[in-house]
C-alpha cells in the first residue's frame, strides 16, 4: 500500500462541499453547521504535515495573516494567524474543543483551548462564530491551495 497525496483534492472538495451545502440545506440535512466544523478542523490538520518546512516561514505568516478570522480570546494572546493555526491544531489533537450553544441545542460558536502540556491548565483559550468559521475557512483553502501551485 501506497500514500496518496491528496491534499489538494480534499481541499478543493471541502470548500465545494461548503458551497454545496449552503445552497441545497434543507430541515432533513446536509447540515451546514456541522459540515463547516468538519472543514474547518480538516483544513487546519490536512496540510500540516505536506507544508512542514517546505516554504519560507516569514511568507507563510504574511500571508497568514490576511485570513486571520475575527474571534473572541478569553485566555492567552494569539500574536498571528500562523500562532492561530498552532493552537487550533493543537485544541484538536488533544480534544479540546467544544460546541456552544443556545438553550435549544443550535450550535453557535466552538471554542477551542490549548495548554502546554496535556495535564496542565488551559493557558489559551477562543470562541469562534460557526459563520465565521465558514469564511476561515475557505481563506484557509485558498492559502493552501496557493502554497500548492507554486510548488
Amino acid at each position: 500500500m501506497m500514500i496518496l497525496n491528496k491534499t489538494k483534492e480534499i481541499i478543493e472538495r471541502t470548500l465545494f462541499n461548503i458551497d454545496y451545502i449552503d445552497d441545497h440545506q434543507t430541515d432533513a440535512g446536509p447540515f451546514a453547521v456541522t459540515e463547516r466544523i468538519n472543514g474547518c478542523i480538516s483544513l487546519l490538520l490536512l496540510p500540516h504535515s505536506e507544508f512542514r518546512g517546505e516554504f519560507d516561514e516569514q511568507k507563510k505568516r504574511t500571508a497568514l495573516a490576511k485570513i486571520k478570522p475575527e474571534f473572541t480570546q478569553w485566555v492567552g494572546e494569539t500574536i498571528d494567524t500562523g500562532d492561530l493555526v498552532y493552537h487550533l491544531r493543537n485544541a484538536v489533537a488533544h480534544g479540546r474543543f467544544y460546541f456552544l450553544g443556545t438553550l435549544d441545542g443550535e450550535i453557535e460558536s466552538v471554542r477551542f483551548e490549548d495548554a502546554r502540556t496535556y495535564n496542565a491548565s488551559v493557558n489559551w483559550r477562543i470562541d469562534i462564530q460557526v459563520g465565521e468559521m465558514t469564511t476561515f475557512m475557505k481563506n484557509v483553502g485558498s492559502f493552501w491551495l496557493g502554497l500548492l501551485s507554486e510548488q
